[in-house]
């Protein structure tokens, strides 16, 4: 998120729809700005279940295929007409 700052309004706009306290929003952005699962994703050695909305509006759909690439032993699952959860 940090390399696309515009997922940023768009993450301001869920919060504003949504019933979660604002602390949680701040405290999930800033976890994510500062992690970086791409580098961290070959060592994950435990059988992984990657699960993706495909209308998700928050993280394209093509940032958890690069993960899926990523990560050894893992099942990919695309969910039609899902959105962020």
């Amino acid at each position: 998120m940090v390399e696309h700052p515009d997922i940023f309004d768009k993450y301001a706009e869920l919060q504003l729809k949504s019933n979660c306290p604002f602390e949680t929003f701040k405290r999930q952005w800033e976890a994510l700005k500062e992690t970086n699962i791409l580098s961290k994703s070959k060592t994950i050695k435990a059988s992984t279940l990657l699960i993706h909305c495909e209308g998700d509006g928050m993280v394209p759909i093509k940032e958890s295929e690069i993960l899926a690439r990523k990560i050894p032993n893992n099942k990919f699952i695309s969910i039609p007409k899902g959105g962020h959860v």
